[in-house]
This record gives C-alpha cells, structure tokens and sequence, in this order.
C-alpha cells in the first residue's frame, strides 16, 4: 500500500522536531495555568479572609470574584496564545511531514 504506517511516521526527522516543537510550546503555557489554578484554590484554603474582603470598600465584589475572574481570563489568553504559537511553529512542520510522508 502507498499510505505510510506509524513506525514510519514515528521515525521521521519531521516528526521528532513536530513533538520537540510542541512541548516547547505546551509545557509553560500549562505550568502557567496550572499555578494560576491552584493558586487560587490554595488562597481559598489558607487566607479565605481575605479573598472576601471588598475589592472598595463598601462594594459587594470581593477580591475571591475578581482573582477567580482573572484566571478564567487568564486561560483565554494562554489558550489565545497556543493558537498562535500552533499556528506559527507547529502547522508548517506538520505540513512540511504531510508532503513528505504522503509521497
């Protein structure tokens, strides 16, 4: 048959430079929304008097709704940028194995 198998794929110099490339990509930008996540989570556990504290006094928004607002803000923008690294430096590798592979 024409159509290449995973071993073939697997070995090829394209291929190992596409998962390289990727887990350069994907490895801060998940570190970074990780910590963001779980940085929230643990000031809810260890200083929850403070997240319920006003963000002005005498506002009903608490510094918890903003904080939890800015990671879900946060994770649009590390997903916005993943995007945009992909899209530079992950799509012409692939395209680049896919025309070679395939003839």
């Amino acid at each position: 048959s024409d159509s290449p198998n995973a071993s073939t794929i697997h070995e090829h110099p394209l291929y190992q430079q596409l998962l390289q490339t990727r887990k350069k990509i994907t490895r801060p930008l998940t570190i970074v929304g990780l910590l963001s996540y779980f940085g929230l989570i643990l000031a809810g556990a260890f200083i929850p008097k403070e997240l319920v504290k006003p963000v002005v006094e005498g506002s009903v928004t608490s510094w918890g709704v903003v904080l939890g607002f800015a990671v879900i803000i946060g994770c649009l923008i590390i997903t916005a940028i993943y995007v945009y690294l992909a899209n530079k430096h992950i799509e012409p590798i692939l395209k680049q194995l896919k025309a070679q592979v395939i003839q």
